[in-house]
């Protein structure tokens, strides 16, 4: 029976090949999908939805609804709140992580208020009411244009001096917006993803190391492959991590922010990475117990000081 079968081994063992070369190209793509598309991502129709939740009715601060144009010309939405009393001084742009909205950061609102700047809370392209059709982000690179929109806006409307305030991708981004536009005074990143091809490799590892493996040669490759496919699905022929970029921003104040207890963006690989790479003007302030973007709500006061720091030059 073998030997009647034996000419047809080398088929038999193409056909393996090419169906465990479908099954990875198809296994990449759906990770690649998850990284622009994390799970409950969806943008709303805007001529449907509206928020409920607003700086006047969550925060009880008077704001405004505006709008302006990314470089590619994009509508981005945002909410303005001004600065007390007009006093035109700083300007803090707040910008939200993957799969989120201008919702999620406005918990920052009263404590920049108080302490004196104008805030504008943006929603990135392909999120809430800003331009897009829900095709998912571009892992940091079209965020950041939109990023320097925000502070580029806020310069017209007359504020002094710009800083951003990120979390996640939206750290991420406002990394890359300081890296290329020098107007852009200071960066507070919370819990940034230093590298996408790194962040999708320590994914991989949480799962194998579930079954008991640990093979970081082979999750750093499929890192390298998902990034690489997610460049050419979103044409981003130029794409650099946070850690290229944040060296450029210096001497200008860059402040890192994680929780050490941060499932997604560990501080022992993205918080040194980008450290490591930001030069003068840069800092790492590592919080027990805070999870994920938690770093402000576990320490409240320190977290005070160093917007205080950064809303005053560093």
């Amino acid at each position: 029976m073998i030997a009647r079968l034996a000419p047809l081994f080398p088929v038999i063992a193409l056909v393996v090949v090419l169906a465990t070369i479908a099954l990875l190209c198809l296994a990449v793509w759906l990770e690649s999908m998850a990284l622009t598309n994390p799970p409950g991502y969806r943008q709303p129709d805007p001529r449907t939805f509206s928020y409920t939740r607003t700086p006047r009715s969550e925060l009880g601060l008077e704001y405004e609804d505006i709008s302006f144009a990314a470089p590619s010309q994009e509508v981005i939405r945002a909410w303005l709140v001004p600065a007390p009393e007009d006093a035109k001084r700083v300007a803090a742009v707040l910008v939200h992580g993957r799969g989120g909205d201008r919702a999620a950061v406005m918990g920052f609102m009263p404590l920049l208020h108080e302490l004196g700047a104008g805030v504008v809370a943006i929603d990135l392209r392909e999120n809430g009411l800003s331009a897009g059709s829900g095709r998912g982000t571009t892992i940091g690179m079209r965020e950041a244009e939109d990023v320097a929109a925000a502070a580029a806006e806020m310069r017209r409307r007359g504020y002094e001096r710009v800083v951003l305030i990120g979390c996640s991708l939206g750290a991420s981004a406002s990394i890359l917006a300081a890296a290329r536009d020098t107007s852009i005074d200071g960066v507070f990143a919370d819990s940034p993803i230093a590298y996408f091809d790194r962040f999708v490799a320590e994914i991989a590892d949480k799962r194998l190391a579930k079954f008991g493996v640990s093979a970081p040669w082979a999750t750093a490759i499929w890192g390298r492959a998902v990034l690489a496919l997610t460049r050419a699905r979103l044409g981003l022929r130029d794409y650099e991590g946070s850690a290229d970029a944040v060296g450029r921003i210096a001497p200008r104040p860059v402040m890192l922010a994680y929780g050490d207890q941060d499932a997604l963006t560990a501080p022992a690989t993205h918080g040194q990475a980008l450290a490591a790479q930001a030069g003068d003007g840069a800092s790492l302030w590592v919080v027990e117990g805070a999870g994920h973007c938690e770093a402000p709500f576990a320490a409240p006061d320190a977290f005070r000081a160093r917007i205080l720091a950064l809303l005053d030059g560093g």
